[in-house]
């Protein structure tokens, strides 16, 4: 089971941590909630089933997680902050805050290591919304 958890709302997004056998892998950006209104709002938090696709867009595989309820084509992919999220969750190594937005740092690099860790093979995602930063795992200035 991989977990992400969501620990920073922000007007401007959504911050969390990949673990995945409850160790910490990395760090997540996503859009904030805004009533799961696609592009521009995080999904609903819960348990995804998620499989391995070929993105025309990425012109790769990705994980891609089913029955989303209202959205279609969320992905788990590289970038490093809001603007490249459109509803989708983005990797990276660690938080940092840039010019007073957050982004994910190291997320190609990130993206690579989650690839091989996971070798393409389906899993499950559960998404819960957390109360705080855990404490020594992410750098986050927030």
């Amino acid at each position: 089971m991989i977990n992400l958890i969501r620990f920073t709302p922000r007007p401007d997004a959504t911050l969390g941590i990949l673990l995945i056998n409850d160790f910490p892998f990395c760090a997540t950006l996503e859009e904030p909630w805004r009533e799961n209104k696609p592009n521009v709002s995080c999904i609903p938090a819960a348990t995804y089933s998620v499989e391995w696709l070929h993105s025309m867009r990425f012109d790769k595989f990705l994980p891609r997680l089913k029955a989303v309820p209202g959205r279609d084509a969320i992905l788990l992919h590289s970038g490093n902050h809001d603007g490249h999220t459109e509803g989708c969750i983005l990797l990276g190594a660690y938080h940092e805050i840039i010019d007073g937005q957050p982004w994910v740092m190291r997320s190609r690099d990130t993206f690579r290591e989650f690839e091989l860790e996971q070798k393409l093979k389906p899993f499950e995602l559960k998404i819960v919304w957390g109360d705080e930063n855990p404490e020594g795992i992410l750098k986050c200035d927030t």
